[in-house]
């Protein structure tokens, strides 16, 4: 079946489904990939037009959309309605399912990995991201960010609406985030933001932070109304560090995925360390950090390889145990 000849008709079917959702995870042969929904709908539309054959598994964990929704919109549009009969044709080879946890998602893709029986060539997973942050903040009293590798600023956003919503967050390892563009570029820009003063009194600000756990908590200071009781509250259960101390090095620390650098920035382009940074604008505990953090990191890994071997030795116990229980079992049957 070739496509529709009417390329207006089909760019409006394209622009229609750029408007439903975001972002999307797309696993086929290729592996995972984030993706727009928009790019990987038309995507499995077009394979569904060439090969008859093609089954696509599309999780949805929001209600922004789902596949009646498109046929509504393939009925309802004049330019459209003459394709429209082929369109739901096709549509009868993707299976749509609904899922608001993340176990369920999980369990959904486990029951398609253990037994394909139904020959599904792409599963399409929609807005993971937003399910994990919910699933997470919500069973937590506080929760410990490392702040290696993230965005400044797509991190800040997310932990200020936490914040805004009764969450306590700690941020660790400030220093290790990062901001696009080379460190050239940002330096000539956090220079401009140092000439900016009061004209007549240097005193009453703005007040240039060189610490980078200072630079990210004003950043997020920023996008919280800060002058009213809420904001002033939601600012007051934000705690931020260079570096991770005590007693956080001895908790759970979680990233955030919609501001992972690696999803978010494009292969190959340039980005700054806020560490690095501030350290060429005037902060000068930089080496003192990386010492403790050395510290830290050596103590930690004389734990988890006592930690190991204690428990490779309880496994071997408990194995012997059971073998002897068995034995004893059978040689009371007489084998």
């Amino acid at each position: 079946m070739p496509l529709p000849s009417d390329t207006a008709a089909a760019s409006r079917l394209e622009n229609t489904m750029t408007h439903i959702s975001s972002q999307c995870y797309v696993h086929s042969a290729h592996g995972y990939l984030l993706t727009p929904l928009s790019f990987a709908m038309t995507q499995y539309l077009h394979k569904l037009v060439y090969d008859h054959d093609y089954r696509v598994k599309h999780i949805s964990t929001s209600f922004d959309f789902d596949l009646e929704t498109l046929v509504k919109i393939v009925d309802t549009d004049p330019e459209i309605a003459r394709i429209g009969n082929s369109f739901k044709s096709l549509l009868s080879n993707v299976t749509y399912t609904r899922c608001f946890k993340l176990l369920e998602v999980d369990r959904e893709i486990d029951e398609i990995i253990k037994d394909n029986s139904l020959g599904y060539s792409m599963i399409v997973i929609e807005d993971l991201c937003d399910l994990f942050n919910l699933e997470f903040f919500k069973n937590y009293s506080y929760v410990v960010i490392d702040g290696k590798g993230h965005l400044l600023g797509r991190l800040a956003s997310i932990v200020a609406k936490e914040l805004l919503n009764g969450q306590k967050v700690v941020v660790v390892r400030c220093e290790e985030l990062n901001i696009s563009g080379e460190l050239f570029r940002n330096r000539l820009k956090y220079h401009a933001y140092l000439r900016k003063n009061t004209q007549y009194n240097h005193l009453r600000g703005p007040f240039h932070f060189r610490a980078p756990s200072r630079i990210f908590y004003k950043a997020i200071k920023g996008m919280i109304p800060y002058k009213t009781a809420r904001g002033e509250a939601a600012l007051e259960r934000l705690k931020v560090f260079e570096g991770i101390p005590p007693p956080y090095d001895k908790k759970k620390r979680v990233v955030v995925p919609q501001a992972l650098r690696i999803f978010r920035l494009k292969e190959g382009r340039k980005f700054t360390t806020v560490g690095k940074l501030s350290a060429s604008v005037g902060w000068k505990y930089e080496s003192v950090v990386e010492k403790l953090e050395a510290k830290r990191k050596a103590k930690s890994q004389e734990y988890y390889v006592a930690k190991k071997a204690a428990s490779k030795k309880l496994a071997s116990a408990k194995a012997s145990v059971v073998e002897t229980e068995a034995a004893k079992k059978l040689a009371t049957l007489g084998y």
